[in-house]
């Protein structure tokens, strides 16, 4: 089992450096995500890529077939993402994933170099492309 962030999942839906990785992932690991992944890759699709409408609808339902176990941002999740972030300078939004891995003892994935950079967590680890 592993925290994955939105920079993996749309691996899977964008073709990238770092894709096949991320299929041979889907296989192997039971994946973990916040509940606020679907926002966070909604807005990758509609604002960051050339897709159309459709293409954007299509990916987002394909995420939602992907099995992935949905923890519930609660209070104490939230209260402790916005504090490390920042004490780490990063984003609450990036720091959830991390609280939500140290909570669930586990590894967070992710693309996010400056991310690994700024935190220095050694239970996040990033992605080999």
């Amino acid at each position: 089992m592993k925290v994955v962030d939105a920079s993996i999942i749309v691996k899977l839906l964008i073709e990238e450096d770092g894709s096949a990785v991320v299929r041979e992932l889907v296989k192997k690991e039971e994946m973990v995500v916040p509940d606020l992944l679907f926002i966070e890759v909604a807005n990758t699709l509609a604002t960051k890529t050339r897709l159309s409408p459709v293409q954007v609808k299509e990916g987002l339902e394909l995420v939602y077939e992907l099995g992935l176990r949905v923890e519930n941002t609660d209070k104490k999740l939230l209260v402790e993402a916005a504090a490390m972030a920042k004490q780490k300078g990063t984003a609450v939004y990036d720091m959830l994933y991390a609280v939500l891995a140290k909570r669930l003892g586990v590894e967070l994935m992710t693309a996010d170099r400056k991310f690994v950079s700024r935190t220095k967590f050694d239970f996040v680890k990033l992605l080999d492309a």
